[in-house]
């Protein structure tokens, strides 16, 4: 995979982040999703599996298949960390680790015998992030955290919906998925920290709730800075400060708008009722306008409804006032803008699509190596000789004595 860049750039050729390796000990979503992020830029991802099922990511949905996008890029070694002599592989790894990433619940990596002080005695440079619905510390750090849990307590589900119907949580798990570019920013502002100067390892703590309050970070402020109290809007603006709705269009599509200035708004109100509507002195500000919102929702709702999606957005652009269409996963895959940039990859051999690598980078950019590994410790074997420089006996050993997983003995692929 290639992607466009203007002619006078070329590529190097080297991911940004090859060199490093990760440990990633992680389940589900936010944590693995950082070292998936990592994985994209070449760093070595040695994800450690539970032997027989593995990570519980490998069946949501249809078995494998969203697996192999959010594992994309990664080895899979599969250690019985019940076994006494999983600690003798997991301190080697450790060692042979720049970054070592986990989500289970407080005190679980301790009970192993894993605690940070532990990590860091064997890597003193290791870069551990740990993942966890409420922290490391405060009085809920010992409740089990998902992600729909941390959109609820931060804010955003409350303000999510429409203003007369009932909370609700995002289409997508937002917490998740963005807890773990929020992890992969921190270990990576964890490698500058050692590149600048000094520093050695460091645990970052990052609590899935804090993320989304980080992200939605207009409510605090806004409520005690002023005496305004937030509500659901829909999919009107949050604070009304500017114009936006969706319509649903005469062909059955839905058309939606945003006008954030009071220049953009007035183009929109000119469009429903000529200049005369536009310069109506209800009309003079933003406020104002906003004021006024249900009257404008009316008469766009109406305007929309009588016609086509592609009339509709024509209308708007001829007007230079900003509209879209709501694209559902097949306009997607249609879309010939999307098709242009290559935002969607098929590897050779496999039949489904993923979403390219984002940001790209003009001369060291990411990629997709290959897609999550099919089988549980698939790669242990390889693993196990590589990084560690173990022999086949012991290889064999371990893997007799039920303390890895290897499907095929043999020399690495």
């Amino acid at each position: 995979m290639t992607h466009p860049f203007s002619e006078d750039t070329q590529t190097t050729g080297t991911r940004p982040l090859e060199g490093l390796r990760v440990l990633d000990m992680g389940r589900g979503l936010a944590g693995p999703f950082a070292a998936t992020l990592l994985a994209d830029f070449g760093a070595d991802v040695v994800k450690v599996e539970q032997p027989g099922g593995g990570d519980f990511m490998r069946e949501l949905g249809p078995p494998q298949v969203w697996w192999k996008s959010v594992a994309r890029g990664k080895r899979s070694i599969a250690i019985d960390l019940k076994h006494p002599e999983s600690a003798e592989v997991m301190r080697e790894l450790v060692e042979a680790s720049d970054v070592l990433i986990e989500s289970f619940r407080p005190g679980v990596l301790e009970r192993m015998g894993l605690a940070p002080d532990t990590l860091l005695k064997w890597q003193p440079k290791l870069i551990v992030l740990r993942v966890s619905g409420y922290g490391q510390d405060g009085p809920y750090k010992d409740r089990p955290g998902f992600g729909k849990a941390a959109e609820a307590m931060a804010g955003l589900v409350f303000l999510s919906g429409s203003p007369d119907g009932p909370p609700m949580h995002p289409g997508f798990p937002m917490a998740d998925m963005t807890s773990g570019l929020m992890g992969a920013f921190g270990v990576l502002a964890a490698l500058a920290a050692q590149d600048r100067s000094s520093a050695s390892g460091q645990v970052i703590d990052l609590a899935i709730y804090e993320t989304v309050l980080r992200l939605l970070d207009f409510p605090v402020p806004v409520r005690t800075g002023s005496d305004q109290a937030l509500e659901r809007a829909g999919n009107r603006q949050p604070m009304a400060y500017a114009l936006s709705n969706i319509y649903r269009a005469r062909d059955g599509g839905w058309v939606g708008y945003s006008a954030s200035s009071s220049t953009i708004a007035r183009r929109v109100l000119c469009l429903l009722g000529g200049e005369e509507y536009a310069n109506d002195p209800r009309f003079t500000t933003m406020r104002e306008m906003c004021e006024h919102q249900e009257e404008i929702d009316q008469k766009l709702s109406a305007w929309v409804a009588e016609r086509d999606v592609v009339e509709a957005l024509q209308a708007f652009r001829e007007a230079d006032a900003v509209a879209y269409p709501v694209y559902s996963i097949d306009d997607i895959l249609d879309d010939p803008h999307v098709a242009a940039r290559e935002s969607l990859v098929k590897l050779p051999g496999e039949e489904q699509l993923v979403v390219g690598v984002v940001p790209r980078l003009s001369r060291t950019p990411g990629s997709v190596r290959w897609l999550g590994p099919a089988d549980v410790g698939q790669d242990s074997a390889e693993i196990l000789y590589e990084v560690l420089g173990y022999d086949d006996a012991e290889v064999a050993r371990l893997a007799e004595a039920g303390v890895v997983t290897v499907p095929v003995l043999g020399a690495p692929r």
